[in-house]
């Protein structure tokens, strides 16, 4: 798409880091729902982890590589989980201590959700008696909301967000939105950074934060997209497909508004979870 600039104000940062005890607390039993549950050090924060599976090492060396994923619970709206390696700490009943193959993680900045892909152990390894997962929670008292209006069917000059741009277009039925870093507003970018510290405000967040509304006052509903690289696109329906009663196809009513938080004012909490006594998955299916 055709992209030109728009000119957003100024943000100003003020943040100040707050740090809790590192330690967490190890987890109680497996919940009903099949989850592990570990609790942090004050007992304030939960996380929701499930081992997912192992595959066969790349090298041809006789080793596991095991995939977790995990959810930091009632993390509220305002709380962002920053992009930073999880797993701290993963050994074995022999008292060893285990790494990741690659430094290789997922960590969801919008959802709270996390994943960790190739925690490599030796062929054979049926426990790991202690798994350490780190989390740096940025709570937001402060946010700057952009909103960009008069958004019709066609395609729109970028929408400066600060850490990227947007730029969207739309159709009877559907509007689709992308992200991505423009290389020739890379000076906003740096500048939004220096003032906002918070790693992963990328394009991907920026398809999980944005709101779409059309004419009519509904919601547009993500319904997914794709990426690669620094670019993310994503596909907004009036209705939920699927939904009871949803239509084929709902004709969108323009022009459309998009809108975005963006941080301001800012904490960081450093926390950890310490799960005990994990059993290792099952072997994921070639």
């Amino acid at each position: 798409m055709r992209v030109l600039g728009a000119v957003l104000g100024a943000l100003v940062l003020s943040a100040c880091a707050a740090t809790a005890d590192p330690q967490g607390a190890a987890q109680g039993p497996p919940e009903s729902d099949g989850f592990l549950r570990a609790s942090s050090a004050d007992g304030t924060h939960t996380l929701r982890m499930i081992p997912v599976g192992w595959r066969d090492s790349w090298d041809g060396e006789p080793a596991m590589l095991v995939q977790y994923q995990a959810t930091v619970e009632n993390k509220g709206p305002d709380t962002l989980l920053e992009r930073a390696n999880p797993l701290t700490r993963a050994v074995t009943p022999d008292g060893v201590q285990h790494e990741l193959a690659i430094t290789d993680y997922t960590v969801h900045v919008a959802t709270g959700n996390l994943a960790i892909t190739y925690l490599r152990l030796p062929l054979g390894t049926e426990l790991v008696s202690e798994l350490e997962f780190r989390c740096v929670l940025v709570h937001v008292t402060q946010w700057k909301e952009l909103r960009f209006t008069g958004l019709g069917p066609g395609e729109s000059a970028p929408l400066h967000c600060g850490p990227f741009e947007l730029w969207v277009g739309g159709e009877p039925g559907r509007f689709v939105v992308g992200a991505g870093a423009m290389a020739e507003f890379e000076a906003e970018h740096r500048s939004f950074s220096e003032r906002v510290p918070i790693e992963g405000l990328h394009h991907r967040w920026a398809l999980q934060a944005v709101q779409v509304q059309d004419a009519n006052g509904r919601q547009l509903f993500n319904m997914g997209g794709g990426g690669s690289g620094g670019v993310s696109v994503g596909h907004f329906y009036p209705e939920m497909m699927g939904a009871p009663g949803a239509s084929v196809e709902p004709e969108i009513a323009y022009p459309v508004s998009v809108s975005l938080r963006v941080p301001v004012v800012f904490e960081r909490e450093e926390v950890r979870f310490l799960f005990r006594d994990v059993p290792v998955p099952r072997r994921m299916p070639e």
